[in-house]
């Protein structure tokens, strides 16, 4: 008998092991042109490195991040591609090279400054009004010459998305993303005219 239930129960294992895999969505919030992020033709002393952000636990990773109350729900069939530390660090780049400041998300040895954040929160939320992207980061500027830091700031954006599909809400987070990347350059931007 108890080689039957294990035999049984060995069949199972080897049935759930060979079963097809679901299929998984991968969301990118980043234009072709920002995820090639281009090596700027420029001096050092006006580049600003922007590299790849540091995050709190689950947010460092590729999957979805659910937050119902209290608790982080990761969704293991929907995934960032790269990923948010690293989206939000191309995504700056891109945004301070459209405001014409020099950047780059790639390793530059000689750059002026370092653009440094952390994401605090990059989940999303669903309640009877729909589903909410919520995007927190905090950036400090750091002049790597001086080893100091001019300024520190945090950053916050709620966007609602538009209807409960994941398109909507991929709207809503690239809404967010686009949005902090332009506050956080238009917060720095006086502090690289002031130190040139």
């Amino acid at each position: 008998m108890t080689k039957h239930v294990l035999s049984a129960a060995g069949m199972l294992l080897l049935a759930a092991c060979s079963s097809p895999q679901l299929p998984v969505d991968v969301y990118t919030l980043l234009e072709p042109a920002a995820l090639a992020d281009p090596a700027p033709q420029t001096v050092a002393d006006t580049m600003v490195l922007v590299p790849e952000a540091a995050a709190y636990g689950v947010f460092a990773e590729q999957t979805l991040i659910e937050r119902r109350g209290l608790r982080l729900v990761r969704d293991a069939y929907r995934v960032w591609s790269p990923r948010p530390t690293q989206m939000l660090s191309l995504g700056l780049a891109d945004a301070l090279s459209k405001n014409g400041i020099a950047a780059s998300a790639r390793s530059v040895g000689d750059a002026r400054w370092a653009l440094q954040t952390t994401i605090r929160d990059w989940s999303y939320e669903r309640s009877a009004d729909g589903l909410t992207a919520r995007v927190e980061i905090e950036a400090q500027l750091v002049d790597i010459e001086r080893r100091t830091t001019l300024c520190r700031q945090r950053f916050v954006r709620t966007t609602p998305a538009a209807s409960d599909s994941y398109d909507a809400l991929m709207a809503a987070f690239k809404e967010s993303l686009d949005g902090m990347c332009a506050d956080c350059v238009q917060a720095v931007k006086p502090f690289l005219a002031k130190a040139e």
